[in-house]
């Protein structure tokens, strides 16, 4: 199965309300915001796995779907098994759509045996859906992904434009990469105890280490905290 993002187009939306909706002729266009979120997704996994989480447990439960989905309102969607799915689960479908990479989220309407009510954005082949049950983990990486894809996007308005800054984006690449004082972002997945709740861990997980910041443990050094500290060049 393909790699899947953690969040959707309109969670960058929802935090660039002040720009029009993604589509082919807007700046950036859809395709580079989906290329954004692809980008920092793979970042964030990298940070998730050195951390010592498992990348394959970000979830509570998970089942598959053997049947073709069509998009729409009150899809009925048979489920492997639906033991520990109920009614009110916020749930992520990954699937293919006529073979090309396709993932949204939504909440169970009902429950019915191994059947979820489901309303649908995609439509999905046959024999390739998975499904899973949200937990705060993976709802964590979710807004992160949206964070730093939004913050990409909004800097992506600018380039070539005089002074090519956004004091939005800024805001938004504070917000990704958190601090000690904030107590969240990318400091918190590297710092705090379990802070994935619900995301195994491995021998080399944080939840061994005592929380701490570069000031603490460098006081003799000039620090500046200034963009995304993975390693990306941003333009403010």
């Amino acid at each position: 199965m393909p790699i899947y993002p953690f969040c959707i187009v309109s969670d960058i939306q929802a935090l660039n309300q002040h720009r029009q909706t993604y589509a082919t002729t807007t700046k950036p266009t859809l395709v580079q915001v989906n290329k954004f979120i692809d980008e920092i997704a793979s970042r964030l996994r990298a940070i998730v796995s050195s951390c010592g989480y498992d990348l394959s447990n970000l979830y509570d439960y998970n089942s598959t779907v053997a049947d073709a989905l069509t998009a729409g309102s009150n899809v009925s969607v048979t489920l492997a098994s639906a033991v520990n799915f109920s009614k009110g689960d916020i749930v992520k479908l990954e699937g293919l759509t006529s073979g090309v990479r396709a993932w949204e989220y939504t909440v169970v309407e009902a429950k019915s045996s191994n059947i979820l009510t489901l309303d649908l954005v995609n439509s999905y082949d046959a024999a390739n859906v998975t499904i899973y049950v949200v937990n705060e983990a993976l709802q964590i990486l979710r807004e992160l992904n949206a964070i730093g894809a939004a913050a990409r996007a909004e800097e992506a308005v600018f380039m070539g434009v005089t002074p090519n800054q956004s004091d939005h984006a800024e805001t938004l690449w504070k917000q990704f990469n958190g601090s000690e004082e904030t107590y969240d972002g990318i400091w918190a997945i590297r710092n705090v105890p379990n802070f994935l709740y619900g995301a195994s861990l491995t021998d080399e997980a944080v939840s061994g280490q005592e929380a701490t910041s570069y000031q603490v443990e460098n006081p003799s050094d000039d620090y500046v905290e200034a963009g995304p500290d993975f390693g990306m060049t941003t333009k403010w």
